[in-house]
C-alpha cells in the first residue's frame, strides 16, 4: 500500500509542477493565438491522462476515451481545428496537436508537448533566447 501512496503523491507533485511551468510558458506565446489554444488543450489532455491512468491503470490513446471517462471536454470547434495524438506511457511521452484545414492559419502545423521535459516545440513556439 505504501508504494501506491508514494506513486499518488509523486503524480500530484508532478501534475502541479507541470501545470505551473506550462502556464508560464503559455503566457509568453500570444503571438500565435491558435497555437496557444492548442497548448491549453494539450495541458488539459495531460491532466486528464494522469487522472485516467490513476483510475484505469492504463494510458488513454485517444481524447475520446478521456471524454467518455468524464476527465476531459474538448469543444467541437477545437476538434475541427486540431487533431490530438496522445503518445504516453509510464516512461513519459508526448502529445501532438496537428492543425486541420478548418484552422484559419492552415493545415499541417504541429504543436508538440514533451511530457518528460515539460516543454513545447513546433508551431508557435518562441525561438530560444540567446
Amino acid at each position: 500500500m505504501g508504494k501506491w501512496v508514494d506513486l499518488d503523491m509523486e503524480l500530484d507533485i508532478k501534475k502541479t509542477l507541470l501545470i505551473l511551468i506550462s502556464l508560464l510558458m503559455i503566457a509568453g506565446c500570444d503571438k500565435y493565438p491558435y497555437a496557444s489554444e492548442a497548448r491549453k488543450v494539450i495541458l488539459n489532455i495531460t491532466r486528464a491522462s494522469i487522472m485516467y491512468y490513476t483510475n484505469e491503470k492504463e494510458w488513454a490513446s485517444e481524447i475520446d476515451e478521456l471524454e467518455r471517462s468524464g476527465h476531459l471536454d474538448v469543444s467541437r470547434s477545437m476538434k475541427l481545428k486540431w487533431t490530438f495524438d496522445i503518445q504516453l506511457s509510464g516512461k513519459g511521452g508526448r502529445i501532438i496537436a496537428t492543425s486541420t484545414e478548418e484552422m484559419p492559419e492552415g493545415a499541417g502545423h504541429q504543436v508538440v508537448y514533451d511530457v518528460n521535459t515539460r516543454m513545447f516545440s513546433g508551431y508557435g513556439t518562441p525561438p530560444p533566447k540567446k
